[in-house]
């Protein structure tokens, strides 16, 4: 259910919506404090997974699951199976 305002007939009163603002400057610092903190989760992501696959090549007899296996890059996969022979 939404409730809109659909004011008065005899409305004069104009004030500045400072709920409305309010919720646009929220927005637009979560947008930014987002735009701060999400390359520098891919940079850590990146590094967690050469991590994993130096740690892989280096215990071959290890069992990697089928789903981690399937989000490496064709190329790295390409390298494990080429090393797994």
């Amino acid at each position: 259910m939404i409730i809109l305002p659909l004011g008065h007939e005899q409305m004069e009163a104009q004030r500045l919506p400072y709920i409305t603002i309010g919720i646009v400057i929220l927005n637009v610092a979560i947008f930014l404090i987002t735009a701060v903190v999400a390359p520098q989760t891919d940079r850590e992501l990146m590094e967690r997974g050469e991590e994993l696959i130096g740690y892989y090549f280096d215990h071959l007899y290890l069992d990697l699951p089928q789903g981690t296996f399937e989000k490496f890059p064709p190329e790295i996969q390409a390298e494990i199976e080429h090393r797994k022979q």
